[in-house]
């Protein structure tokens, strides 16, 4: 099974064997590229692995909080993965070479042939600090730094007659009087509050540098989404909904990011935080900015790209990811299955053979093999006839 035995993530423990295991792994499901950086391949967690863990924490519905816990969840869900493919990842070692031994016959009792086994791992995972042990460690390193610290020289006249003593020593040269008790050099209580607001601090939606592209399909999405529509589940599945972010997916997003302090309600989210979440959730985690390096409007004059980040709002980035993988293969005659199925993932497999596509001149053809997809799934559900705004807004990505 896939293990790890520190915690790999932000500000996190990141042993170097455990991140390398992990961006191995992720390597091998398309979610971590060692060519994205020029560096690699070495154990130091970075920021693509950091996206990475959250890809594959979004992509199999699990908490997405960039960080991998021994035991949790995330190491759990990579195991069954590798199980399902039929690899069982493990630490082999060979048993020690030992001499061979021979009884008083000559005869040899043990060879020294070794073996191929799995030995049992010991656990070396550092057990959690409670708060009053944290406490304790404080106290006791500024007890030792006061120690440490040389004691000022007063001047004479301010000496009491205390102070102004000799030491007194014995025939052996021995101390008599006791130095003051080491804790007596501190001058107050340590102050532990930063130190528990800091544990229990609240993170925001994370934010990212300026995106002209990013800023630029912002700014085309508004009118598609409108403002605020409050209809009832058979037309509108994902309830009330605010430009274009429904309760539904609001509900679901704080269960995965609830360190993100967002509003109980979809009405009262603000623009910012709106913006802030259809970029970390469907422009960054779905790759749209390297898409756009490889097929954006100003190198082949399709819309292909912003029309991914558009279905991607509208359907889920998992089965907009299945419908471009398709369209690939079907114009190209790639092959970007993975266990004879597409994961959905716009992995560097994926941004390769678009590449590829980009310079035989496809891209346009692959957006038309897209289009058709959307449009087919859209003309497919239930609500189809009680959404007339889907069509208008299909009709502006055709090629």
């Amino acid at each position: 099974m896939f293990q790890v035995f520190g915690a790999v993530g932000n500000n996190r423990e990141n042993r170097a064997e455990d991140v390398f295991a992990v961006k191995e792994a992720l390597s091998d499901f398309g979610f971590f590229d060692f060519g994205s950086n020029k560096a690699e391949p070495h154990g130091i967690f970075t920021r693509e692995l950091y996206e990475g863990i959250k890809d594959f924490q979004f992509q199999n519905g699990l908490r997405v909080d960039g960080i991998l816990k021994p035991k949790g969840e995330t190491e759990s869900a990579i195991s069954r993965m590798f199980e399902k493919i039929g690899q069982r990842p493990n630490r082999r070692v060979f048993v020690p070479e030992k001499p061979s031994e021979f009884d008083a016959t000559g005869r040899m009792i043990r060879g020294d042939r070794r073996r191929l086994v799995t030995l049992p791992i010991k656990d070396y995972r550092p057990k959690p600090f409670g708060e009053e042990a944290i406490k304790k460690k404080l106290l006791e390193r500024q007890i030792r730094l006061a120690a440490a610290a040389p004691i000022p020289q007063e001047k004479p006249e301010q000496q009491s007659e205390e102070e102004s003593k000799p030491l007194e020593l014995d025939e052996t040269d021995r101390m008599i009087r006791p130095q003051p008790d080491t804790a007596e050099v501190l001058q107050e209580k340590p102050d532990f509050s930063e130190v528990i607001k800091k544990r229990n601090k609240v993170v925001n939606i994370p934010q990212h540098g300026p995106d002209p592209v990013f800023d630029h399909f912002r700014e085309n999405l508004k009118p598609r989404e409108g403002g605020i529509a409050d209809r009832s589940k058979e037309v509108d599945l994902g309830g009330l909904t605010n430009q274009g972010m429904s309760q539904a997916f609001l509900d679901d997003l704080k269960k995965r990011s609830p360190e993100w302090n967002l509003p109980e309600k979809s009405t009262d989210l603000t623009d910012q935080q709106i913006s802030d979440i259809f970029r970390e959730e469907f422009y960054e985690r779905t790759k749209i900015g390297k898409l756009n390096e490889i097929a954006g409007f100003d190198k082949t004059g399709s819309k292909l790209v912003e029309h991914v980040f558009d279905a991607g709002i509208m359907t889920n980035p998992k089965r907009v990811g299945q419908w471009l993988q398709q369209s690939i293969d079907e114009v190209t005659g790639s092959d970007l299955k993975v266990n004879k199925s597409y994961d959905g993932v716009v992995g560097s497999k994926t941004r390769e053979a678009l590449e590829k596509a980009a310079e035989k001149d496809k891209i346009k053809e692959i957006s038309r093999k897209f289009w058709e997809k959307r449009h087919d799934y859209l003309k497919s559900l239930d609500n189809a006839s009680d959404n007339p705004g889907w069509w208008p807004r299909l009709e502006e990505f055709k090629e």
